[in-house]
């Protein structure tokens, strides 16, 4: 650990020679307040724990950047921020598992094009989320403008077992400008395995309920859903799931087994995706969802499907089938996508 904090410090002095960051101890490590990166983790074999300590991003820095096959831990007491129009913290080819502390992204700027960014933001990653708050950066107080997710990751394997990931909130200003919460995990491609914690959309200002984002948005990624729960009204998104839309793009399978839904909430499922409906009692009907799911949770969910998507009742219990602009049954041990091709 000395060793890392010597070179990061060296680093940080290199990177900003006239404006050097204040280091301070609470009696569990040493961790570094803007103007630069707060925590940068470049060695392969360091393990750096982050315990009841604060790391806080300058202005267009994040709060801690792992790089390269480095590997850190968040545990209760943390507080973690990403400056103006930076991530909380950013992975690249790293591990990352949080069990604890409060992580939160970079606000938006008040320019025009400025963004707000993910509590987490992961490329090619691992990441285990056990506990702790995760929450997006609010948006900008622009018309149109947009909150981060809580945690957006591409081509990374996500594991949350707990832990709370909130979108970010729209700015709340007495402008009539639209701005959109965020949603809560945004994940383009890698897989998933969802089996707890607690998801909820940040707040829009002045959208009607049909722009609102997605609560979960899942692209190109295969998974399981098998508990957590997932916040919301009548009016939610509460998952988006879309594969590839060409006929050559390989097709994503994703398991729902458990998981409290908000009644009347949408399901949207597109693309070259199929969705396994795992439960007792479960029926479609006018593209309403219902029964119980495997872990005993009530389903009570409106469907909405489009380009290819599938979403299947797999036996014992039935198989149902869904096509877009109508519903399609087919025989016991056939099924049908959304163009209502047997298969």
């Amino acid at each position: 650990m000395r060793h890392f904090l010597t070179t990061l410090l060296a680093l940080t002095a290199l990177a900003v020679p006239a404006t050097a960051a204040t280091v301070f101890d609470n009696g569990t490590g040493n961790f570094l307040i803007g103007p630069n990166d707060a925590v940068i983790v470049t060695n392969a074999t360091t393990l750096v724990t982050v315990n009841g300590s604060s790391a806080i991003g300058g202005d267009d820095e994040t709060g801690i950047r792992l790089n390269q096959n480095s590997r850190a831990t968040i545990v209760n007491g943390t507080t973690v921020q990403g400056g103006t129009n930076r991530n909380g913290i950013s992975t690249i080819d790293s591990t990352l598992q949080v069990f604890g502390g409060d992580i939160t992204g970079g606000l938006a700027g008040s320019g025009l094009f400025d963004m707000a960014f993910p509590g987490i933001g992961a490329t090619s990653s691992q990441i285990t989320i056990d506990g702790g708050i995760i929450t997006g950066g609010r948006s900008g107080t622009q018309s149109f403008d947009q909150a981060a997710a809580g945690l957006a990751a591409r081509l990374s394997d996500l594991i949350v077992r707990g832990g709370t990931i909130n979108g970010g909130d729209g700015a709340d200003t007495t402008s009539s400008a639209d701005r959109r919460g965020g949603t809560a995990v945004s994940l383009e491609g890698g897989s998933f395995d969802i089996s707890g914690g607690v998801f909820n959309l940040g707040t829009s200002i002045n959208v009607s309920a049909g722009s609102r984002n997605s609560l979960m948005r899942i692209d190109r990624a295969s998974g399981s859903i098998s508990g957590g729960t997932f916040n919301g009204d009548a009016d939610t998104r509460l998952l988006t799931l879309t594969g590839g839309f060409d006929p050559s793009d390989p097709f994503e399978i994703i398991d729902i087994s458990g998981g409290t839904f908000a009644t009347g909430g949408d399901w949207e499922i597109g693309g070259n995706v199929v969705v396994n409906v795992i439960g007792t009692d479960l029926d479609i009907t006018s593209n309403n969802l219902t029964g119980f799911l495997a872990d005993g949770s009530p389903l009570d969910v409106d469907l909405q499907l489009f380009g290819g998507g599938t979403i299947t009742i797999p036996e014992p219990t039935s198989l149902a089938l869904l096509a877009l602009g109508g519903l399609l049954v087919s025989r016991r041990g056939r099924r049908a996508n959304s163009n209502g091709v047997d298969r």
